[in-house]
């Protein structure tokens, strides 16, 4: 299976969930890549851009740092926030 399990959590809601062929963050020591199988690591986030990849389309997040957690093919990420690119694009349109 060349995929990944991705949750994006804050306080308030499951920002995304689902399976997704990658996963780029921004960590405290730089950019993070995280593909399918990838070894277990826990990481600080940076405040910034977080790129996922599902269906061969990449997909945008603003988050405002947090813990990203690699394990057993899955990715959790715990933010304070964290929105999707268009919900965003939308509130200013």
């Amino acid at each position: 299976m060349n995929s990944i399990e991705l949750q994006i959590i804050t306080a308030e809601r499951v920002v995304f969930s689902d399976i997704v062929e990658a996963v780029d963050a921004q960590g405290n020591e730089g950019e993070l890549g995280i593909l399918p199988h990838h070894s277990e690591l826990m990481n600080n986030l940076k405040a910034g851009a977080l790129m996922i990849r599902k269906d061969g389309e990449e997909s945008f997040f603003a988050v405002t740092g947090g813990f990203l957690e690699v394990m057993d093919n899955r990715v959790t990420i715990l933010s304070d926030a964290a929105e999707y690119s268009q919900e965003i694009c939308l509130l200013y349109t």
